[in-house]
């Protein structure tokens, strides 16, 4: 029998939330327990509990590193690097998408059927609301320039989500029956969600 890793208890969190991650990417939500996961990090079975009183207290953790992510990525993106505004909010769009399809196991612990309630999790409700505020910054930094119409900025983020969410659940669960290159239906959908909100 394989003698248990030493750890130290400043690491050990860590090192669930990484191999989490692991095993949600490459496994699914359903590869991942308790038991398992300090089996492959080489601890006692009872030594994850020291971090996360359950499962879902482990999943509220990775769910909350994601949503950092999508804020960062987000938030990276410079208005000044782009001559024509809308190429900036392009940018954007086609960022969202990016990350959703990129690990759509990451995705669905976040959005899907699935999902952690936020309000249960103090901090994953914050990084989730965050990654949002984002979306509502670059709404208003398009009205400020009078490119988007005068409204609710916070509702104009929440028709661009809505799209840019259902487009990448079609494409991740594999709704979209013919044969369509992804690339070519993400940028049609942005063109007409800004053509929608574009002022006139």
């Amino acid at each position: 029998m394989p003698k248990k890793q030493n750890y130290h208890h400043g690491n050990l969190r860590q090192q669930l939330l990484t191999k989490a991650d692991e095993m949600i990417s490459s496994g699914g939500l359903d590869s991942l327990t308790m038991r398992e996961i300090g089996k492959q990090i080489g601890v006692s079975r009872t030594a994850p509990y020291n971090h996360f009183k359950d499962k879902s207290a482990l999943l509220s953790a990775v769910a909350t590193e994601y949503f950092l992510d999508l804020k960062n990525r987000l938030s990276a993106i410079d208005a000044t690097d782009y001559e024509d505004a809308m190429d900036y909010f392009k940018a954007m769009s086609n960022t969202y998408l990016e990350f959703a399809l990129e690990n759509p196991e990451r995705y669905q612990l976040m959005f899907g059927k699935n999902s952690l309630r936020r309000s249960d999790y103090p901090e994953l409700k914050i990084a989730a609301d965050e990654a949002f505020y984002q979306l509502i910054l670059i709404i208003e930094f398009l009205q400020r320039y009078n490119i988007l119409k005068e409204g609710n900025s916070r509702s104009y983020a929440y028709i661009a989500w809505a799209s840019f969410h259902g487009l990448s659940s079609l494409i991740i669960d594999k709704q979209i029956e013919h044969q369509v290159d992804s690339k070519i239906l993400t940028d049609f959908t942005i063109q007409t969600l800004i053509e929608g909100m574009k002022k006139d």
